[in-house]
């Protein structure tokens, strides 16, 4: 079985008004506590801003200088790669120039020596 309880208006009435000034005696400690809590809330996100603003710059400003010193780095081995082609070109040319000419060619003339004692090597 379903009660249903009523209470008189007066008394809820009483209740409202003694919330209200309650809360009219309080209202400056809720507006402080307010303000503080937006206050702190404020500093911690500018705090976080300038944490990850800061970190960012700070890898952005490392990631720069890496990327600098790598390519000066690929500025220095292309500068190696062509001097290594020249060299290779340079020795190229001149096995090529040398190719024709018998200046590298050593010229051995066989002289056959004949063996005076010759024996006849035969199977027994």
């Amino acid at each position: 079985m379903k009660t249903l309880a009523f209470t008189s208006r007066n008394s809820i009435g009483q209740t409202y008004s003694s919330l209200l000034n309650k809360y009219k005696t309080y209202q400056w400690v809720v507006d402080i506590l307010k303000i503080t809590l937006l206050s702190l809330s404020v500093i911690f996100f500018v705090l976080v801003y300038l944490y990850f603003v800061n970190k960012s710059s700070t890898q952005w400003y490392f990631l720069r200088q890496a990327t600098n010193d790598l390519n000066t780095i690929k500025f220095q081995h292309e500068i190696v790669k062509t001097k290594v082609l020249t060299y290779k070109q340079m020795n190229r040319q001149q096995m090529h120039d040398s190719f024709g000419t018998n200046d590298r060619v050593v010229n051995i003339h066989a002289t056959i020596a004949a063996n005076s004692s010759l024996k006849e090597l035969s199977l027994r």
